[in-house]
């Protein structure tokens, strides 16, 4: 195979070896393109992919977001990988490189009154429910989110042996920093989990369930089923 004396042909020779491998690579051949055409500015074609081409070709444009910026410098970044392993020369942006996020994330904060409106949409989406699990489910779920604090992968998770009816407290073992936690529940909400405890034993499929909140088939439910919900109920 002929060795690519410039770095068009070097492109060129990378965009076959992607499409080889299935990839259609057709937006990053695009991209590459633009690459070329830089290169040829500051470079000349010569067959090498320069620091000087690599950090103007990272520098964030002012109409771009950070998602597009990660996408031309993954892009670069696969290139000069490849030219390196060919034996050419190139500059390689570290795979830790991360730019600077030009925003931060505000949470919304629910005051009483919405956190109300919202269980009692999620009440009236349960009633109307065909399944007789989520009628059950997702009222004590949510309230459980709001009143313990609960991040939903952790209430999903939890078990029956680990929600002590009696004391009041729930037993977390799924946390996000992989410590147990003992979380306390106020009376109501403890009344709720006995009144539903009772009464969810008596659905198909959950008697022999390890986990508080089963789905009909006695496993835990997807965060994406929640979330769902939530969504309807706003």
């Amino acid at each position: 195979m002929q060795t690519p004396n410039d770095f068009e042909q070097i492109v060129d020779a990378y965009i076959g070896e992607k499409r080889s491998l299935g990839l259609k690579f057709e937006k990053e051949a695009q991209v590459l393109r633009r690459v070329v055409a830089l290169q040829m500015q500051l470079d000349r074609g010569a067959p090498l992919l320069s620091r000087e081409t690599v950090q103007t070709w990272i520098k964030k444009t002012p109409w771009e977001s950070e998602v597009n910026r990660n996408h031309r410098i993954g892009i670069v970044r696969g290139l000069g990988k490849y030219m390196v392993r060919m034996g050419h020369t190139a500059y390689v942006v570290p795979d830790r490189f991360a730019p600077v996020q030009e925003y931060l994330y505000v949470p919304y904060i629910f005051s009483d009154k919405e956190l109300g409106l919202l269980l009692t949409n999620i009440d009236t989406l349960c009633k109307n429910a065909t399944s007789e699990h989520a009628s059950l489910v997702f009222p004590l779920l949510f309230r459980m989110l709001v009143g313990c604090g609960l991040r939903i992968t952790e209430a999903l998770s939890i078990e029956k042996q680990n929600v002590d009816l009696e004391n009041g407290t729930l037993l977390l073992l799924n946390t996000k920093d992989e410590k147990e936690r003992i979380v306390p529940m106020t009376d109501s909400l403890c009344k709720a989990c006995r009144k539903y405890a009772y009464r969810i034993q008596f659905v198909q499929g959950t008697d022999e369930s390890s986990y508080f909140f089963p789905n009909p088939e006695g496993k835990a439910y997807a965060a994406c089923s929640a979330y769902t919900r939530f969504r309807q109920a706003l």
